[in-house]
This record gives C-alpha cells, sequence and structure tokens, in this order.
C-alpha cells in the first residue's frame, strides 16, 4: 500500500496566506529524517 504524506510544523501558514506572508526559516522546516522518525514513534509504521 502506498500513501503519500505531507508535515508541516504549527505556523506554516504564514507562507501560504495571501495578506502578509512570512517566510519559514531553516529550523521551523520538517526534513526527511524528521519525518521518518516522528512516524516510527507515534504511530509504529515501517518506512521504506
Amino acid at each position: 500500500m502506498n500513501v503519500s504524506v505531507v508535515l508541516e510544523r504549527a505556523g506554516y501558514r504564514i507562507a501560504r496566506r495571501t495578506r502578509a506572508q512570512g517566510k519559514i526559516g531553516k529550523n521551523h522546516r520538517v526534513n526527511r529524517d524528521e519525518a521518518i522518525s516522528f512516524f516510527k514513534e507515534n504511530f509504529g509504521v515501517e518506512v521504506l
């Protein structure tokens, strides 16, 4: 079964809103390794 997931931290909407847009800093972005470890710890799934 193939599943596609998009993870983002709280406050990410500021980059998408039309009025008073802001930028998301490097520390606030979720990288691949963080996402994989999050799913393994919280959901107990195997990521290939």
